[in-house]
């Protein structure tokens, strides 16, 4: 038989009873190019159909009406003159029974129904790579032999040819061994010695079925008489898997070829053995990988799916109908973005196109959350991760996807109870704030309330502090400290004895020294707190009596040596004293006060403060007002 080269080229015959299913495994081989294929309905006629049209590969259904799987089985595995080729029975029965009796009638592979495409069409490449590799060994047996023949028989062989032909039979790979009608073995090389571990010695006119284990060892015999007499072939001139026994009992795959030759009258019979066991080792190993990936298939929690090129469905796993609500007949050959909603389902075609012409991955090769639609409509957010393979010449995208509605959830239900925390937080906060805001105010007016002229005077300079410090450009933090801050700025006059506090009239310079030490009483009172507002009440006791050019106390400072918070609280501080009513002197008109302010920019007052100040005044008077006496 003429070896095709290319594994589409080859011929299968379909036999199922079910034209649907014969439909659709046309339709996926067709899809893989393979455009040589034959289908049977009725197992009566497979028998003639697989003589007639002498296939490559057989995909038979084990349960059909008038004559089941298993006779077909066996009717096609022991035709006689016809070559052996791999059958993959189709059941949806598991049991171990009917897969050994399969195997005994001459199964060589399953398909378990439902048919994944996938496994089917990896199943066929398999095996007709493996059937291919099989009949190109056959034929370059063949060859081999065919050229060992042609030496023979040509009586006048040149010393040439004779070393050229001892060295093929001597350096061979493969085990070749020469036997007689009797079954008796007449050469061996020395791969067969390798192969079995005998001696040559040990070989030499023994019955050839010392290499082989049962069942072949008792069949063999018969085999040869058979063929001798009726000439019917089974194995000669066609290559077959076998199983070899070595010298020590050991069992091992060969693939076989065997051809006869007649020297004179003599008939003689060469088989060429390579041993396999690495390739079924291999094989055996590619199989379990594929039941493995089978199984995480079936029974994965999350959705796998497998599209083409078009964007079209070739395989949908129970999870993904679960999901989905679709079966997998339902999409198969449909396009992906049937389980889209817009603008997924729009946007999907154009970028699986320009993602083969470019190769720029969007989603391929990594994961993202998207939308997917089910059968019903609804729509549910999922994570799909994408990864890219190729089966041949063709390109498959594997898409797995999670239903991430109570992930979502649960993450919403965490947002929500933080939202709540954090309104918890502020309304504590707030309330905080406000008893903070309100204990300095009152702690504040402790010293005040020892000079009973002042009434409101510390709560007017923290909210005008405020407000300056928020025209300068600080932040609403800062403004926040100084607004509870400021209150504390005359903290220390509980220091100063009341004869000089409450003394109506002027005066005298030790009075003044002594007054003027109430900024280091304040300081003192206010020292060594980790808090930022009592750290800033610190400053701000300790310094609203310094001047901007270095004339204040008690420490003389100059300029911005001067802390920003004492600057703008001295300011407050002596607008809201000239405005208001003292028992010692009358209130200056507004106007008065202002144009005393700028004056004494640069002098007494930052020329920064006094410009606030000014942009500031409206707010001011506003504050005044509100807080009056």
């Amino acid at each position: 038989m003429k070896i095709r080269h290319h594994i589409t080229q080859a011929k299968i015959l379909l036999v199922d009873d079910d034209l649907d299913l014969l439909a659709l495994l046309e339709a996926l081989l067709a899809q893989q190019e393979f455009h040589h294929v034959r289908s049977v309905s009725d197992a009566r006629k497979a028998r003639e159909v697989y003589q007639e049209f002498q296939p490559d590969l057989v995909i038979l259904d084990l349960q059909m009406p008038h004559k089941d799987g298993f006779v077909v089985l066996t009717e096609l595995s022991t035709m006689e003159g016809v070559p052996v080729v791999p059958i993959v029975a189709i059941t949806a029965d598991q049991q171990e029974e009917t897969r050994g009796r399969a195997l005994l009638a001459g199964a060589d592979d399953f398909l378990n129904k439902p048919i994944h495409p996938t496994e089917l069409l990896c199943r066929v490449r398999n095996l007709l790579e493996h059937q291919f590799l099989l009949q190109a060994h056959a034929q370059q047996a063949r060859l081999l032999e065919q050229k060992v023949l042609d030496l023979m028989r040509t009586k006048a062989i040149s010393e040439d040819h004779e070393i050229r032909l001892r060295n093929i039979i001597t350096h061979a790979v493969d085990g070749i061994v020469t036997i007689d009608t009797q079954g008796l073995i007449e050469s061996v090389n020395p791969a067969t010695e390798r192969l079995f571990g005998y001696a040559p010695s040990e070989l030499i006119g023994q019955n050839v079925n010392i290499l082989m284990p049962n069942p072949y060892r008792d069949e063999h015999d018969e085999y040869l008489s058979h063929y001798l007499a009726t000439g019917q072939a089974k194995i000669i001139g066609i290559g077959r898997e076998v199983l070899g026994r070595r010298k020590d009992g050991n069992t091992f795959p060969l693939e076989l070829s065997v051809s006869e030759i007649r020297i004179g009258e003599r008939r003689l019979f060469t088989g060429i053995l390579r041993d396999i066991s690495r390739r079924k080792h291999n094989e055996a190993i590619l199989k379990e990988r594929e039941e493995r990936m089978r199984a995480i298939f079936e029974q994965a929690v999350d959705a796998i799916l497998t599209i083409d090129e078009r964007g079209c469905i070739q395989s949908f796993n129970p999870a993904a109908k679960k999901i989905f609500g679709y079966t997998a007949a339902e999409v198969f050959k449909q396009n992906v973005k049937i389980l889209m909603p817009a603008p997924y389902r729009d946007e999907h075609d154009e970028y699986l196109a320009q993602y083969l012409a470019t190769g720029q991955a969007k989603v391929i090769g990594g994961s993202r959350e998207v939308i997917g639609r089910r059968k019903d409509g609804s729509t549910f957010p999922m994570e799909i991760s994408v990864s890219e393979a190729r089966a041949g010449n063709q390109r498959l995208f594997t898409g797995i996807l999670r239903d991430i509605s109570e992930r979502k959830r649960l993450q919403e239900q965490v947002l929500e109870q933080h939202r709540a925390l954090e309104e918890r937080v502020r309304d504590r906060t707030k309330d905080l704030t406000e008893s903070v805001l309100e204990i300095t105010a009152r702690l504040g007016r402790t010293g005040e309330y020892r000079d009973t002229d002042t009434g409101k005077h510390v709560m007017r300079i923290g909210h005008f502090s405020a407000c300056l410090a928020k025209h300068i450009g600080q932040s609403e933090d800062w403004c926040s400290l100084l607004l509870a801050a400021a209150p504390l700025h005359d903290i220390g006059k509980v220091g100063v004895p009341d004869r000089i506090l409450l003394k109506p009239g002027p005066l005298s310079e030790d009075e003044w020294v002594v007054m003027r030490n109430h900024t280091r009483i304040g300081s003192e009172i206010l020292a060594g707190s980790k808090h930022a507002l009592l750290q800033m009440a610190q400053s701000i006791a300790l310094c609203h009596q310094e001047k901007w050019n270095g004339t204040g106390y008690p420490q003389g400072l100059q300029g911005e040596a001067i802390p920003l918070e004492a600057r703008i609280v001295a300011l407050c501080d002596v607008f809201d004293a000239l405005t208001t009513v003292r028992p010692y002197k009358a209130a200056w008109a507004i106007d008065d006060a202002i144009e005393f302010v700028r004056k004494q920019s640069g002098i007494q007052f930052d020329p920064t403060v006094v410009e606030a100040f000014s942009s500031a005044l409206p707010e001011i008077m506003e504050l005044k007002i509100q807080l009056a006496d």
